[in-house]
């Protein structure tokens, strides 16, 4: 069977873990539950939109590396400093000023208050990165490998982020395919011959 990105991010949070950040941070099993539905594929898909720049896709594959090599914490323990401060970073990477503007509609989406959508979403980044990670170590990726692993996920992530998140206008693309597009193109031109940016050769 195939390797499955999303469906094994998914598999790291468990019932166990929705019930405890329920408890930690006060809000219902169910509102929980849609966010990190949704917070999930939102955190790849700011990982794709980051690789999609060649300039930045040296950066990211480091990124998912510290992720798996260095992890702050695990998924049994929740809402937890070390994942949240690591995650903090993460999120910073990935998209910058706006991790906020996420967060916020994250929260209307889900029916939770800002604040928890922000925690889960910092808790949620460096668990996720640190799996896609891991695999990408294990099997030896270089950069420009690790670019064609996910240009092989990418639809099934994109799709997966819910429509009404408004994450396509949070990165300010026309549609959020807009991303896989481009990533595509990327791919493309290297397979054609063009120069390979030197942060993606080795």
């Amino acid at each position: 069977m195939s390797y499955d990105l999303l469906q094994s991010a998914r598999a790291i949070f468990t019932g166990d873990f929705i019930s405890k950040v329920s408890g930690q941070l006060a809000e219902p099993e169910q509102g929980i539950q849609k966010a990190l539905a949704a917070a999930i594929p939102t955190v790849l898909a700011g990982l794709l939109a980051k690789v999609s720049a060649p300039d930045d896709a040296g950066s990211v594959f480091g990124l998912v590396k510290d992720a798996a090599q260095h992890p702050a914490g695990t998924s049994t323990q929740g809402v937890a400093a070390g994942l949240i401060q690591k995650g903090s970073q993460f999120l910073s990477s990935l998209f910058g000023h706006k991790s906020e503007d996420v967060a916020n509609s994250l929260a209307q989406y889900a029916g939770i208050k800002q604040t928890s959508a922000l925690a889960l979403l910092q808790t949620t980044a460096p668990l996720t990165l640190g799996e896609v990670g891991k695999y990408a170590l294990d099997h030896r990726m270089s950069p420009l490998g690790f670019m064609a692993f996910l240009n092989n996920h990418k639809d099934a992530i994109l799709k997966a982020v819910p429509a009404h998140l408004g994450l396509a206008s949070i990165l300010g693309v026309g549609h959020l395919d807009d991303i896989g597009r481009k990533l595509s193109g990327i791919i493309s031109s290297i397979g054609a011959g063009d120069t390979i940016p030197m942060n993606i050769r080795k």
